[in-house]
């Protein structure tokens, strides 16, 4: 009966260290999981800053890309603006000349029929001085 109490007492000397064992074990596993909890949570956190400062990052790239375009696409419409206007400014020009260059061309036209008619004229009366200057000989020879 000794040996039975003895077996007994071992046995649950045993259980009770393995009970001590699985506590610590159950203990240190519960510390490991408290510790990558809050490493899972540091992490989160770093990775939620980086991806807020790259996202920031992008946004300012993207701002600052976006103002240059308008930028860019401001000055050339104020370019094209120009290019019409200056586009206009040569069509009144061209009018203007060409008008110019007509009203000169009539005259000319003008004053070519004026130059032709008076040309006619002078030969008209040229031949009517020469017709009587030639009459009023050929009456004196007779006389």
């Amino acid at each position: 009966q000794r040996n039975l109490e003895e077996q007994d007492a071992r046995g649950n000397r045993r259980l009770r260290e393995e009970d001590e064992k699985r506590e610590k074990r159950k203990s240190q596993l519960q510390s490991e999981m408290g510790e990558l909890t809050r490493k899972l949570s540091l992490m989160m956190q770093d990775e939620r800053a980086v991806a807020e400062e790259d996202f920031q990052q992008m946004k300012l790239t993207k701002t600052t890309e976006l103002t240059e375009s308008i930028s860019r696409s401001n000055s050339v419409t104020n370019e094209i603006e120009n290019v019409k206007s200056n586009l206009s400014f040569v069509e009144y020009e061209l009018k203007t000349l060409h008008l110019a260059s007509q009203q000169r061309q009539d005259t000319l036209s003008e004053l070519e029929e004026e130059r032709t008619s008076f040309r006619k004229q002078a030969r008209r009366t040229m031949s009517v001085a020469i017709g009587r200057i030639t009459r009023r000989g050929s009456r004196a020879e007779g006389k």
